[in-house]
């Protein structure tokens, strides 16, 4: 009797578990402001408007531009130079866009050095259908990247477009447990990702294109188990005109410590108008299957 009663107590307790996961409030959004009050744990944002202004949040406007180091904008958001606007140790949290709704964010920095938004020791993280966009400002473009994900696990990222970076669209450190899907990473200044002691990462029917590499056009430190499946890349380049130009990063995969990462997939992929001399600089932790490559420069000569 007593085991029988434990064992509907546990039964019920996980249900309440499970019912309260999948019942989230939702919170619909039609301004910054709204959007940054409404971040919190196992909340569903929805993107009700087609523009949000990250940088004309109340809060950062008014902060004095000669203040230096960051503030706190409420209980779960941070705005700190260089990382923008941080949403900090949220479990839960969904950001979606409502069909033709977008985050078409500006980066909240006085000199478009920050990321657009950063998570930083997060749990259970969902992005659906948005647009991160640095929108330019009179006298130059942005040094900052899109999507800054520091020591999260378990997070979702799909059908979203990721564009203008001066630095890179996608920033993963200590990232455990990613997967992107119809993820469009575009017009990148100095690479498309970069990742730095990541594991179990996933890349499926994704788009990376139109970008600009300095050091790698995925540029990676340490990361394990990296899969890229279905995924098209076309038109990116390096930059050869710059004065610190090394050969050795020239490659689409870069990895900067040579010894420690390791089982990385490519299948299925299409490579197409791209210019690099090599495909990586790693070859042995590679399993490359199906993969086509089309009018690439030094690409195809033995990387298939």
């Amino acid at each position: 009797m007593k085991k029988t009663i434990a064992f509907y107590f546990a039964f019920v307790m996980v249900c309440a578990v499970s019912h309260a996961q999948n019942t989230a409030t939702v919170v619909k959004v039609s301004n910054a402001d709204e959007f940054i009050k409404a971040i919190a744990p196992n909340i569903t944002i929805e993107l009700a408007a087609d523009t949000f202004r990250l940088r004309d949040i109340a809060e950062i406007k008014n902060f004095p531009e000669d203040t230096e180091g960051s503030f706190q904008v409420n209980k779960y958001v941070t705005y700190m130079p260089g990382n923008g606007i941080v949403i900090e140790g949220v479990e839960g949290l969904k950001i979606r866009g409502t069909g033709n709704g977008k985050m078409h964010s500006v980066l909240a920095s006085r000199d478009q050095g920050d990321f657009i938004l950063t998570f930083r020791d997060c749990k259970r993280i969902r992005l659906t259908d948005f647009e991160a966009n640095h929108i330019p400002h009179a006298g130059g473009g942005c040094s900052g990247g899109v999507l800054f994900f520091d020591k999260c696990t378990n997070v979702q990222i799909e059908d979203a477009l990721l564009v203008g970076s001066g630095r890179c669209g996608l920033l993963c450190n200590e990232v455990v447990n990613m997967s992107c899907m119809l993820l469009t990473i575009d017009e990148c200044s100095s690479a498309l990702m970069e990742l730095q002691h990541d594991s179990l990462l996933k890349f499926e029917s994704c788009t990376f294109q139109n970008t600009k590499s300095e050091y790698g056009l995925v540029w990676i430190d340490v990361a394990h188990a990296v899969s890229f499946v279905g995924c098209s890349f076309n038109g990116n380049y390096m930059d050869t005109s710059k004065y610190a130009y090394k050969t050795e990063n020239d490659c689409v995969f870069k990895f900067y410590i040579e010894k420690t990462s390791t089982a990385f997939r490519v299948e299925n992929c299409t490579f197409e108008n791209n210019r690099f001399k090599a495909f990586t600089n790693r070859k042995e932790i590679f399993t490359r299957k199906g993969n086509k490559f089309t009018n690439n420069k030094a690409l195809e000569d033995g990387e298939q």
